[in-house]
């Protein structure tokens, strides 16, 4: 746990926070330890066991993260999109579109989508959408197989279709897509492949009693209440009110 601050109430911002991408922040680092990748990678395939028919990932592979992943941006830049390698003169893709984590591997790109406090709504649900059109549209053959996984808390049940999102018109147009590029996607786009709560990780190996109490407090955040605050009571996550005064 963090060291406690004046200005936060006695409070360490760990506790405070209910921002996925500090919770990913912490992830990231974690994964950089082989044997947690390697514990990781393992989680990912039993979430992904009953998934969207994707294949299994090597848990021996030297998977590279990366966290907060501008993929459209960066790979435009580098590697161009039909000769042009400025992304503002491609209306397609977005500079500011980025994904939480990202695993690359050599036949398989690994999507992260992470939730903390927020849950998942039509609106984003069109956007995976979209990135599931467009990264097939821009990877230049051989293309990998993308893996999209959803990390959220344990006590989260979205209420929307996680398989698949229906391709409208607008949709078709936006990714370029032509009347025969339409026809695989007559029964939806394929959205997720799987998903993780955030407690699932507390045991991966390898990491830290630091990483284990950020990954609970995340798993808790999902339902907690204006003027609380996240705090542990031995490693059960709970809520406190913040001007409660701390006993440690």
């Amino acid at each position: 746990m963090g060291a406690e601050m004046k200005y936060l109430g006695r409070r360490s911002w760990l506790e405070i926070t209910r921002d996925e991408r500090f919770f990913c922040a912490e992830l990231h680092y974690a994964l950089k330890r082989p044997e947690t990748l390697r514990g990781f990678v393992h989680r990912l395939n039993e979430a992904i066991a009953s998934g969207n028919g994707v294949g299994p990932l090597d848990t021996e592979e030297a998977w590279e993260v990366g966290l907060e992943v501008a993929f459209y941006r960066d790979y435009v830049h580098a590697l161009g999109c039909d000769g042009e390698h400025h992304i503002k003169k491609l209306e397609a893709f977005s500079q500011k579109r980025t994904f939480d984590l990202c695993l690359f591997g050599k036949e398989q790109l690994v999507v992260i989508e992470a939730k903390a406090h927020e849950g998942l709504g039509t609106k984003q649900m069109r956007e995976f959408a979209l990135d599931h059109l467009l990264l097939r549209k821009l990877i230049k053959p051989p293309a990998p197989e993308v893996v999209l996984i959803g990390l959220w808390s344990s006590g989260y049940h979205p209420r929307v279709n996680l398989k698949s999102f229906p391709l409208t018109d607008s949709l078709a147009e936006e990714a370029g897509l032509s009347q025969e590029e339409r026809e695989p996607y007559r029964d939806g786009v394929p959205l997720f492949n799987g998903h993780l709560h955030w407690r699932d990780l507390v045991e991966l190996p390898g990491i830290t009693e630091d990483a284990r109490t950020a990954f609970r407090l995340a798993d808790a955040v999902k339902s907690r209440k204006h003027g609380m605050v996240t705090s542990l009571s031995g490693t059960d996550p709970r809520y406190v009110p913040a001007d409660r005064a701390i006993t440690r």
